[in-house]
């Protein structure tokens, strides 16, 4: 598992919770207990996930993140695979 899934996870979870807590004002679990419900669901459905190899993608931030430790734009390595053999 990389580290910018799991900020993702993280991330995604800490949203959904807070927008929980704006869509029941008066119910809910209040801005903390859902934020923690948000964000132990999310990791946990995100880990289950990964165990099964089930996976949508890498998705935008942690490709973000990854960019961002590497120092800005992907950097030109020797053509692999299909790209070697059509030149590009």
């Amino acid at each position: 598992m990389e580290f910018g899934m799991f900020v993702s996870w993280v991330v995604v979870g800490l949203l959904a919770g807070w927008l929980a807590w704006i869509v029941m004002k008066d119910g809910g679990y209040g801005l903390i207990g859902d934020l923690v419900l948000g964000l132990v669901g999310s990791v946990v459905v995100g880990w289950i996930f990964w165990a099964l190899g089930v996976s949508a993608g890498g998705g935008l931030f942690p490709t973000a993140v990854r960019r961002v430790r590497r120092g800005g734009p992907r950097a030109r390595r020797p053509a692999e695979g299909l790209d070697a053999r059509l030149g590009m």
